[in-house]
């Protein structure tokens, strides 16, 4: 009787997240970004919206997603690697500053959905989601509503904010508030912008293919421009829908944290 050697099983390379969960470490590069000459080169800039890159990477990175406390890890080729940035911290909550002068004022009516209701939509509520999967189901609702504007600006012209319309960012801007905010309501204002920016992130990430990837050096204020931009830039696509915004905004809402 004859026995044949087991083969050794060769494991994969894994690394930890600063949670201590094994990722894979190789994979194929997802960096959506190239560097191009610009002003008739003599220097040069990062541009998105390319497909992602793919040749042979390794994590470089791990980003929190926002408003969770789960890493993604970022694979990345050694001409988009970005090795400082391996852990980043999480960014310090915003403090409450309104504390003080709301224990001194008359109560107001809640500005924010009750914990568990149902998503419903209404284009004259001064209710305003605080969380982005909301925010992102009420703008798919508003411009099935108004329509998608692709001119100069963010609306169209001849009436209130709300009953205009909007292009992709003008409808996120009116989900948030713009044109909606009530005196009588009491708004909880850094959950809105938290909202607002994932909501970005979400919508940009989708309508980019995959997570937009940042040039080394891009702070925060060039990454937001950045994906502005690329999400400006789909929505004014000739023969672009509003049907085909409503499910993008959809579509970004089923990847928010729940």
């Amino acid at each position: 009787m004859s026995s044949s050697t087991p083969v050794p099983q060769v494991r994969p390379e894994t690394t930890a997240d600063p949670n201590g969960i094994a990722h894979h470490t190789v994979g194929a590069c997802q960096a959506t970004w190239r560097t191009v000459s610009t002003a008739g080169g003599t220097s040069t800039a990062a541009q998105f919206g390319y497909p992602a890159c793919g040749a042979p990477g390794r994590i470089d990175r791990f980003v929190q997603v926002s408003q969770s406390t789960v890493y993604r890890p970022v694979r990345a080729c050694p001409d988009h690697a970005r090795q400082d940035a391996r852990t980043p911290a999480p960014e310090p909550a915003a403090p409450d500053t309104g504390a003080a002068e709301r224990a001194t004022t008359p109560r107001l009516r809640p500005g924010h959905p009750a914990p568990g209701r149902a998503f419903r939509y209404n284009q004259n509520s001064t209710i305003l989601p605080a969380t982005a999967q909301w925010l992102l189901l009420w703008a798919a609702a508003h411009v099935e509503k108004v329509g998608l504007f692709q001119g100069d600006g963010l609306f169209a012209t001849g009436g209130r904010t709300v009953t205009l319309k909007a292009s992709m960012l003008g409808v996120l801007n009116v989900a948030a508030g713009d044109g909606r905010r009530s005196s009588s309501r009491e708004y909880d204002a850094p959950a809105i912008r938290a909202a607002r920016t994932l909501a970005l992130v979400l919508l940009s990430d989708h309508l980019n293919g995959s997570p937009m990837e940042s040039p080394e050096g891009a702070d925060e204020e060039e990454q937001r421009r950045l994906r502005h931009r690329l999400v400006h830039v789909w929505g004014r696509t000739p023969g672009r829908t509003a049907a085909e915004a409503a499910e993008a905004f959809r579509a970004a809402a089923d990847a928010a944290p729940q």
